[in-house]
């Protein structure tokens, strides 16, 4: 069997033409990973006039697509064991905000 190249470093894939036509918008969001959809769902929401997103290839095509753009909470246990205490607080804040960023996504 011959083997196949990703889809996601497929040439063919990302052969899409530039922007042909003058877009007006309030918010423009480059990217439609899930940062990019994420951003302007939440500007959406905000009503923040109007919002346009801009990708070069296909919705997830990058990171997102491969590995969920690491959208994780990381578990303490992954932090280093530290005896000094700014580390431990610093690592319990961003195990905090990356819990947070996954509720949001959901």
């Amino acid at each position: 069997m011959k083997p196949t190249r990703p889809l996601w470093i497929d040439p063919s894939v990302s052969a899409y033409p530039a922007l042909a036509e003058h877009i007006d918008a309030d918010v423009v969001v480059v990217g439609a990973g899930i940062a990019g959809v994420g951003a302007a769902r939440w500007l959406e929401k905000a009503k923040a006039g109007r919002i346009v997103v801009l990708e070069s290839a296909s919705v997830a095509s990058g990171a997102t697509g491969r590995n969920a753009g690491f959208v994780i909470a990381v578990a303490p246990e992954n932090f280093p064991a530290t005896r000094d205490q700014h580390d431990v607080d610093l690592a319990g804040r961003i195990w905090r905000f990356t819990a947070a960023n996954q509720a949001l996504i959901e």
